[in-house]
């Protein structure tokens, strides 16, 4: 109402009253933007209710579609199929096409070396009268043994093997025979023609490349000049047991022998046990004051000669405790070097004498040992 007063009377602006000159200009924005809202919102109205039009139009259309080739009206009766439109012009001429073959079968066999299973065609199995190689070990095996139309179940092991009979089987089910080449209905299967011989390998085999023989006889040398190093060595380590060995020694002696040329000299054999004390005797050095000399008698009682051995001299006192000690090397003790290299003959005997100090009263007893 204030809205219309103010508009009707335009006077009342130029009144001097300050609420009357305000009032106008705001009830004009407020008319302006409800007339903008309602400019803006009238298209999208008329949009949607298009766009609601266009999919009712469209749900009517195909519901209607639906029935007719159900043979049923919108309403639910039936109705009668509607008939193609002639054709007005001429007939379309049709071609009968070959049917297709149906793709080969494919065909499994597994490897009785590695246990490969591999899938081939006939083509490939008749390639080769059913001998194939294995493409993971190269080996050649017949595929007709374990031939299969389709796998097991997994997990797979092996094929099953088909056992071979004694005699070929008799093809019963006949599918197709040629009239134009047949002159009777029977005939003998010896006379009917004989498969190809066997090509070199299947298509889907890998050539196996040749292997290089190694030679062998340098290693069986090497072998053998190894094992003749290996034998020599330990001979050398043990050769004092060998030398020693009354199996082994006369042969050591025969071969050493023949090489005596060559300078081939054996160290005269040692065998304590066999060496015996036939006297022994001690009394003060008759020129040297506080000196000694001790002289024994040693006699070899082994059929061989035998090296001098080490004299061990041990000085004691009456509780047999050591008072003094001293070990003789043959070299001590003997001044002739042919006797020293000759060593003591079997069943010979030897005097030996040994000049040591003197160690006083406490020494009344004196021991040999041989080493």
């Amino acid at each position: 109402m204030a809205m219309s007063i103010c508009m009707a009377t335009p006077a009342m602006a130029g009144t001097g009253r300050p609420g009357a000159r305000s009032l106008a200009p705001v009830a004009r924005r407020g008319f302006d933007r409800r007339q903008a809202r309602r400019r803006s919102c009238v298209p999208i109205l008329r949009r949607a209710v298009a766009a609601s039009a266009r999919r009712l139009a469209a749900a009517a259309c195909c519901r209607a579609t639906a029935c007719r080739r159900r043979g049923v009206a919108s309403d639910g009766r039936r109705s009668p199929m509607p008939r193609p439109a002639s054709r007005v012009g001429p007939v379309p001429r049709t071609y009968n096409r070959p049917a297709r073959s149906p793709p080969p079968k494919p065909m499994y066999a597994q490897c009785p070396e590695c246990r490969t299973i591999f899938r081939f065609a006939a083509a490939e199995l008749a390639a080769a009268n059913a001998s194939v190689r294995c493409g993971h070990c190269n080996a050649v095996f017949d595929a007709l043994r374990t031939v299969a139309e389709s796998l097991p179940p997994e997990p797979i092991d092996s094929l099953p093997t088909h056992p071979v009979a004694a005699a070929p089987p008799q093809l019963g089910v006949p599918v197709y025979r040629p009239q134009s080449r047949q002159t009777s209905l029977f005939f003998d299967p010896d006379d009917r023609p004989r498969a190809a011989e066997r090509p070199g390998k299947p298509a889907f085999a890998r050539t196996r490349r040749p292997q290089r023989r190694h030679r062998a006889w340098p290693w069986v040398v090497a072998s053998a000049v190894l094992a003749i190093a290996l034998a020599v060595q330990a001979a050398w380590v043990e050769r004092a047991r060998w030398l020693e060995s009354d199996t082994w020694r006369p042969h050591a002696d025969a071969i050493c022998a023949k090489l005596q040329a060559l300078g081939c000299h054996l160290p005269p054999r040692r065998d304590l046990s066999r060496l015996a004390l036939s006297s022994r005797d001690i009394r003060p050095h008759p020129s040297v004051a506080g000196a000694l000399i001790i002289s024994a008698t040693v006699r070899n009682d082994a059929p061989f000669a035998q090296a001098f051995p080490v004299v061990e001299i041990v000085l004691s006192d009456l509780d047999e405790r050591r008072v003094a000690m001293r070990r003789f090397q043959p070299s001590e003790y003997l001044t002739d070097p042919q006797l020293l290299a000759a060593g003591l003959a079997a069943g010979a005997s030897a005097a030996l004498v040994f000049e040591v100090v003197d160690p006083g009263r406490d020494a009344v007893a004196f021991e040999f040992r041989f080493d």
